[in-house]
């Protein structure tokens, strides 16, 4: 689980340097990476908006952690009305309203040697899945009024979310 997560560093309206602390089973130490995001726009020539996210050294850990490192990469681009996974969808809310496909794909070494790769590929993809799942419910509820903290949030940071908005309207 994720103990704490926190911007080290703010690089323009978008790009920032997260730390993210999460709690792992016992006996293992809890682990930690420091996270460059960097945005990738490129809806204007290509159709499509990337996140790319990669540790980075920064700092010493404490000794009561272990830094791990990842990279990852979030595609967001315009979804195909033929797309398989759209036409095998449960839901059916907006019927023909546009949709955004968003691929992710990621490298971690969790620095967990005596565990076999085969069990922490299966343990990964259960976590991201999961939070994945977190993500859209925190963003069902914002959008339906269900977490007036998160509101708030978003109200503090005006020209991040008309960002965020004016990109998505584009695509």
């Amino acid at each position: 689980s994720i103990r704490h997560s926190r911007v080290l560093r703010k690089l323009g309206l978008v790009n920032q340097v997260l730390q993210i602390t999460g709690d792992v089973p016992w006996p293992l130490s809890p682990r930690e990476a420091i996270v460059n995001t960097v945005i990738v726009d490129e809806i204007d020539t290509h159709g499509y908006f990337a996140v790319r996210l990669h540790t980075i050294e920064d700092g010493e850990p404490d000794e009561m952690v272990e830094r791990v490192d990842f990279e990852g990469l979030l595609l967001f681009q315009p979804c195909p009305l033929d797309h398989p996974l759209l036409l095998c969808s449960k839901d059916r809310r907006q019927g023909d309203e546009p949709r955004i496909l968003v691929s992710f794909k990621m490298w971690a070494d969790p620095k967990i040697p005596s565990i076999p790769p085969y069990l922490i590929n299966f343990a990964t993809r259960t976590v991201i899945g999961g939070i994945w799942g977190m993500l859209l419910q925190i963003a069902d509820d914002v959008q339906s009024g269900k977490r007036p903290r998160h509101t708030q949030a978003v109200s503090l940071k005006p020209s991040l979310y008309e960002f965020i908005q004016e990109r998505i309207d584009c695509m």
